[in-house]
């Protein structure tokens, strides 16, 4: 595990809260809160502009089991538990510098490292190959200055309003990521996705978002 990050939204399947937290936002309302399924996500917030979000690592530590089953959600089920991805189950993993996952903190780092990030930048061709191959082509982190250390690359998208994710999700695809349509893409913070690819940070910010 090399990161952790601040997302929003609460999935309801392997997490762990504190005692206050229960106490403050589920107890008494659960039959309310915290009766959809797993993938669903549960929404404890006490007023619809209140943002909830929980410290996930990088790489995943929960092992999921393949679906089977018909629905009317079994394409995004599929999708999420049967693609492939990385998964990390090995103990021993330490936090360091908890601190710096404090909002105030954390804002602070993100403006630093996309001012400092380099701009992935994107044709029209290029972008449909992406989707069609699901793998990004690697010349586009050639611009990395050095290859034995971690870099930042930033790709800016358009919405047509702050809850837009039409493009967000077509460039998931692109990299690989969850990406059903109808879906709000997993992993946001201020509508902002955050994940590493070939050991580098990757920005994916919309134009329409409140992140430099």
């Amino acid at each position: 595990m090399e990161a952790v990050y601040r997302v929003e939204g609460f999935p309801g399947l392997a997490f762990m809260i504190s005692k206050a937290t229960y106490v403050r936002q589920m107890k008494g309302s659960m039959n309310e809160c915290c009766f959809r399924r797993a993938w669903d996500g549960w929404d404890f917030r006490k007023s619809s502009t209140e943002i909830i979000e929980m410290v996930v690592p990088d790489v995943s530590r929960v092992a999921h089991r393949p679906y089977e089953g018909l629905g009317n959600k079994t394409e995004m089920l599929e999708h999420l538990f049967n693609r492939k991805r990385q998964t990390s189950l090995s103990a021993g993993h330490f936090l360091s510098n908890p601190m710096s996952l404090i909002l105030t903190a954390y804002e602070r780092e993100i403006e630093d490292l996309i001012k400092a990030a380099v701009i992935l930048e994107m044709s029209f061709t290029q972008l449909e190959k992406c989707i069609e191959q699901r793998q990004l082509d690697k010349n586009h982190f050639s611009k990395s200055p050095s290859k034995e250390t971690q870099s930042s690359y930033v790709l800016y998208f358009k919405q047509r309003n702050w809850t837009d994710y039409s493009l967000l999700l077509k460039l998931c695809r692109c990299f690989g990521l969850f990406a059903v349509s109808g879906e709000t893409p997993r992993g946001l913070h201020k509508g902002m996705l955050r994940f590493t690819k070939e050991r580098n940070n990757v920005f994916m910010v919309g134009d329409r978002k409140s992140v430099v």
